[in-house]
């Protein structure tokens, strides 16, 4: 594995090899990596919208813009080693702990008067709907007006959720 993404970036093995020793750390880097360019997203998908209904939707809109992209196949490769690898394991509790805090954060400018903790349970219900999302997608056509339909329905769910909590 790693002689082929060293050929596929140019350069030697060797050199790969130095950087990351073992291919575990170079997992670690791609999925900071591509963890931070989501949170990043989020954090300027939303504070480039005026209203709370625009900010709120644009935070449901960054989970569901990764879903479409071609990055989501690592998240699903990271996934279907959960169970097999405790140093995936390790790496995507990480990672999706950067994710809700990410999210949380974005609340916490959406809807101020939501409490830390209540911003969290937020920040996880939001996950766990763009992670059931992401399966959804697998069997149903993505570009289908029922999923489009499906989607607008999370983004209504998920504001009223936020304006009724206390």
């Amino acid at each position: 594995m790693l002689r082929d993404v060293a050929a596929r970036l140019g350069m030697t093995h060797g050199n790969l090899q130095y950087y990351y020793p073992v291919r575990h750390l170079l997992l670690v880097a791609i999925f900071d990596q591509e963890t931070a360019r989501y949170t990043d997203g989020i954090t300027e998908a939303v504070s480039a919208e005026t209203t709370r209904r625009g900010r709120m939707d644009a935070l449901i809109e960054s989970g569901l813009v990764l879903l479409r992209s071609p990055e989501i196949a690592l998240w699903r490769l990271m996934v279907g080693m959960l169970d097999h690898n405790e140093e995936m394991a390790a790496l995507h509790k990480k990672e999706i702990a950067l994710y809700e805090r990410a999210v949380a954060e974005q609340l916490r400018s959406i809807a101020p008067e939501l409490t830390p903790k209540k911003r969290r349970h937020l920040a996880k219900i939001i996950q766990a709907v763009i992670d059931g999302m992401s399966i959804q997608r697998v069997h149903d056509d993505p570009n289908s007006a029922e999923l489009r339909a499906l989607e607008k329905e999370i983004k209504d769910s998920m504001f009223k959720l936020v304006d009724a909590s206390p």
